[in-house]
């Protein structure tokens, strides 16, 4: 019984998360480690795999040209790759939660083992906030898995608030019904 189970999890399952949103007008610039920085993806392999695989991070990068980006985080004095943070903008349609609506969708954020629980969650999501303020997005939202509260906890201290939660069935990685913002 329980391979069928884990089967039909694999199939269908239901999800809970929080959508949750930033505003970036009152967004206060912290001071950043100088050998941070957030850059542009330029080659696949610095990507993190984890929420969403690689191939499918490379699939919405090639599909959604000029409304997404991918940055990584990364250490420049050591080298390392601390994290990745993608964001969707306005028109972009690759992701479970449309987003006609919102100016940005961030999502797939992820940091290395070796470095979580030292704020660079944060950190990312405040210089990808700069960037995007640069651009004129105003606020950003972003959804979480209720269970996930570490993350709920890092969004929070950044300045995300949850605005509202969404139950959603998920059918063959197809998630229904799709929600707007």
């Amino acid at each position: 019984m329980r391979p069928i189970r884990q089967i039909l999890r694999g199939i269908i399952s239901f999800r809970h998360h929080y959508i949750m949103k930033i505003r970036f007008n009152g967004f206060i610039e912290k001071e950043i480690e100088s050998d941070l920085i957030l850059k542009k993806v330029s080659e696949y392999s610095e990507l993190i795999d984890g929420t969403y695989s690689i191939n499918l991070q490379v699939k919405i990068l090639d599909t959604n040209i000029r409304k997404c980006d991918t940055f990584i985080l990364k250490d420049n004095s050591a080298q390392n790759t601390i994290g990745t943070i993608c964001v969707m903008y306005r028109g972009g349609n690759e992701l479970e939660y449309k987003i006609r609506d919102a100016e940005a969708f961030i999502y797939n954020v992820m940091i290395k083992e070796f470095f979580r629980g030292k704020g660079y969650a944060g950190i990312m999501i405040q210089m990808l906030g700069v960037k995007l303020r640069k651009l004129n997005i105003k606020e950003a939202y972003l959804a979480v898995s209720i269970d996930n509260h570490s993350a709920i906890k890092a969004y929070q201290k950044t300045g995300f608030e949850i605005v509202s939660e969404k139950k959603f069935l998920r059918i063959m990685k197809r998630n229904f019904p799709y929600y707007s913002l």
